[in-house]
């Protein structure tokens, strides 16, 4: 039986725990369709240049539900290295939150999201720190997160078709449910791209609660840690951000650092992806898994980035009808489309049979189906590229991630 959206069940257990969210020192509370995880990325690299302690909550994650939490101590810090994929320390004190939180629940109705967001207040309140970076996990309005009352800003990162059957049908009723994290008095900042209907809606909003509105512009005046050039709009809101929150400490040389050092995995990231232990390819990959995000992609493709000849797209994502002819934008880019279709625990399937019949009739590049990791290695090892790609669903990307990691040290998932 599904569990409907809401703050109840989230404020009661908070209220068990000792509401644990209202001893969280200057929080940021962030939501939007896209661009949420980047910026908040981009902000904590800044703000860690200013000396500044960060605690950090995003959601998904791609390998380790450690992911979702940055607390910014060094057990922690020390074992959320990407490049050993290490995360037993930071897993074991997770547990531990997590385990303490279902006590106090006992039985009690409860998401997993509500749950998870239990445990990151409670983890974050127990640690010191200067500020508290908070990512919405589906829409605002009724989302977990949105029991912080009081953050010092807020933002709203992108607006776009997503989660449809949750948050509206329409672009204007999905920004209604992200605005619903601003908060009285306090200022809110959106990108000066967003469609002037979507605008339209954010500003009625924050006008009732009389928060300012702050717009960014996107930010290229130095080079960023994240390449695309969406990534500009998401470092341009971390910078109004940063600029409001730090005020007269706001050091442009060191903002210039954190963004030029910003790590967030998954986005455009080039990866050495591992055969075996002793052979690897390049495979770029991105988490482009609705239609803003997809056109991001075939943007950056379109742009500055050059592909190699006898281009290869590996491609995973839930069916979306309403993403259909950009889908086919994007196949459009590349010499070589498979599909890949292989159950992968916790995220969408999309059948080979569903893609070809529905989509593709007119595609003039080969589609293939990719139905096993034998197959998806055996691709790679026998049609070789200076650089391939893979892109949908975050579960898929987290899937590459763990098997070229265990594949390079011949380790069995």
């Amino acid at each position: 039986m599904s569990i409907e959206l809401g703050l109840d069940r989230v404020s009661q257990l908070l209220d068990k725990l000792g509401n644990p969210q209202n001893k969280l020192n200057n929080v940021v509370h962030v939501a939007g369709t896209n661009g949420k995880g980047s910026t908040l990325s981009f902000l904590a690299s800044i703000l860690r240049q200013h000396d500044k302690t960060v605690h950090v909550y995003t959601s998904p994650h791609l390998v380790s539900w450690a992911e979702r939490f940055y607390v910014d101590i060094p057990s922690w810090a020390n074992n959320m290295l990407w490049e050993k994929q290490n995360f037993d320390e930071a897993e074991q004190i997770l547990e531990q939150a997590i385990h303490h939180v279902l006590s106090i629940n006992r039985n009690d109705p409860i998401t997993v999201f509500e749950l998870l967001t239990c445990a990151a207040f409670y983890l974050f309140s127990i640690h010191p720190h200067d500020y508290i970076l908070l990512e919405t996990g589906l829409g605002g309005r009724l989302d977990a997160t949105n029991v912080v009352s009081s953050p010092v800003i807020t933002a709203i990162t992108s607006i776009a078709l997503d989660h449809q059957e949750y948050l509206g049908y329409s672009v204007e009723n999905i920004a209604y449910e992200k605005a619903g994290i601003i908060k009285s008095d306090v200022p809110v900042v959106v990108p000066n791209s967003l469609k002037s209907s979507v605008f339209s809606v954010i500003k009625k909003c924050a006008d009732e609660k009389h928060a300012p509105v702050i717009l960014s512009n996107p930010y290229s005046d130095y080079t960023l840690g994240l390449v695309g050039e969406h990534q500009c709009h998401n470092a341009g809101i971390a910078m109004e951000l940063a600029q409001y929150i730090l005020k007269d400490a706001f050091d442009l040389q060191k903002a210039q650092q954190g963004l030029q050092t910003t790590f967030w995995p998954g986005r455009l990231q080039t990866l050495e992806y591992f055969i075996n232990s002793q052979d690897s390819v390049s495979l770029l990959l991105d988490g482009a898994h609705n239609e803003e995000g997809i056109q991001s992609f075939i943007d950056y493709l379109k742009g500055r980035h050059i592909r190699p000849k006898n281009s290869t797209l590996f491609f995973h994502v839930k069916n979306r009808k309403d993403m259909w002819f950009k889908i086919k934008e994007l196949f459009a880019c590349f010499d070589n489309i498979y599909i890949v279709d292989i159950e992968i625990e916790g995220g969408p399937h999309w059948e080979f049979e569903e893609v070809c019949s529905h989509m593709y009739r007119d595609v003039n590049q080969q589609i293939q189906k990719i139905d096993s990791w034998k197959q998806f290695n055996q691709v790679l090892n026998e049609n070789r590229s200076d650089l391939y790609y893979a892109c949908g669903s975050l579960f898929f990307v987290g899937e590459l991630l763990k098997k070229s990691f265990a594949q390079k040290n011949n380790e069995t998932l």
